[in-house]
C-alpha cells in the first residue's frame, strides 16, 4: 500500500513538499523534482525560502522556535489554500496554488503542501480580463440579450449613448432601446439570426429621452453556459449619414445646374461626370467614363 501511494505521488500532476520546522525541505516526490528542475538530493539540502519566491527571505535567519510560533495560527483546523510563486532551478517562476496542512509525525509538526501549477489558468484569466476590458471600454455599443429579450450585459459606451446607467439597462428589454423591434417581432428576428453568420444591418437606437439616432448593427447568436444569447455590436453612424446626405445634396445640385461638370484623372481619363454633362454632350454616363480628354 505504501508503494502504491509513493507511486501515485511520483506521477500526479500536483507535486508535494514536506517542510520541517525551521523551513528545511524534509521530503519531496519525483513530481516535485520534475516541476522544480532539481534532483531529490538537491531539494533535501534546501529550505522552502529558496523555492517560494513569495516568502520573506529574512525568515531564513529566524530560529526554529520563532518559525514554529509563526506556524501556530495556521495549525488549527483543516487544510487551507494559498497562492504563491515557486522558483525553479533555471530561475523560472511558476504561479502555484497550494493546499497546505500541518501533520504531526513522531512528535514533530510538518508542513504538508500539495502544489498545483496554475500557469495555464493564469494565462486564461489574463486573456479573459483583457477581453473584458476591451469590451467594457470599446467605443462601440455592445450588449448581450437572452431569448426573452432582456439585456444580460451592456458596456459603458451603450449606457452613455442611450443615457441610461448600466443598472437601468439591466432592467430593460431590447425593444426599449430599438424602435424597430417589438415584443411581437423579436422572436422572428431571433429565429432569422440563429444559425446564420453575423448579420450586419442598419437600424435605430432610442435614447432614454426619446431621441432616435442611426446605428449599424452586427448581431450573432451564440451558445453560452448552455443558453443561447444574442450578441450585438452597434455603431452610431449619425456623422456618416450626415456626410452621405450632404454628398447627395451636392450631387443633386451638380446634376441639375445649367453648367456641366467633368472630372479628369492625372492620365486624362474621364473619372466622373454629372447628369448635366450627359445631357449636354449626348452621351450616357458609361460612355463618357470610357473616354479621355482627347
Amino acid at each position: 500500500r505504501i508503494r502504491f501511494t509513493q507511486h501515485a505521488l511520483d506521477r500526479i500532476a500536483d507535486y508535494p513538499i514536506w517542510v520541517a520546522p525551521g523551513g528545511t525541505i524534509f521530503e519531496v516526490s519525483e513530481s516535485t523534482c520534475r516541476h522544480l528542475e532539481y534532483s531529490r538530493e538537491e531539494l533535501l539540502s534546501m529550505s522552502i525560502f529558496e523555492i517560494d519566491a513569495t516568502l520573506d527571505p529574512n525568515n531564513m535567519g529566524k530560529s526554529r522556535n520563532e518559525l514554529l510560533q509563526e506556524w501556530d495560527p495556521y495549525k488549527q483546523g483543516d487544510s487551507f489554500i494559498l497562492l504563491a510563486r515557486h522558483r525553479t532551478k533555471s530561475g523560472r517562476e511558476i504561479p502555484v496554488e497550494i493546499s497546505l496542512s500541518f501533520v504531526t509525525f513522531e512528535g514533530v509538526d510538518y508542513q504538508c503542501s500539495f502544489c498545483r501549477d496554475i500557469s495555464e489558468r493564469k494565462r486564461m484569466e489574463e486573456s479573459l480580463y483583457m477581453t473584458q476590458v476591451s469590451v467594457d471600454r470599446s467605443a462601440d455599443m455592445i450588449h448581450w440579450a437572452d431569448p426573452e429579450g432582456r439585456f444580460v450585459y451592456a458596456n459603458q459606451a451603450m449606457a452613455d449613448a442611450l443615457g441610461y446607467t448600466l443598472e437601468e439597462l439591466r432592467e430593460l428589454h431590447v425593444w426599449d432601446t430599438v424602435p424597430e423591434i417589438t415584443p411581437e417581432n423579436f422572436v422572428e428576428r431571433w429565429s432569422k439570426a440563429a444559425g446564420q453568420p453575423a448579420l450586419l444591418h442598419e437600424g435605430s437606437g432610442l435614447t432614454k429621452d426619446g431621441r432616435e439616432f442611426p446605428v449599424e448593427v452586427r448581431t450573432s447568436i451564440v451558445e453560452f453556459g448552455g443558453r443561447s444569447m444574442a450578441v450585438s455590436v452597434a455603431r452610431d453612424i449619425s456623422e456618416r449619414k450626415a456626410a452621405e446626405e450632404k454628398l447627395q445634396r451636392a450631387q443633386y445640385a451638380l446634376d441639375h445646374m445649367a453648367d456641366y461638370v467633368i472630372w479628369f484623372d492625372v492620365a486624362g481619363r474621364i473619372a466622373e461626370v454629372s447628369e448635366t454633362a450627359c445631357r449636354q454632350l449626348g452621351f450616357s454616363r458609361e460612355e463618357l467614363l470610357s473616354m479621355t480628354a482627347e
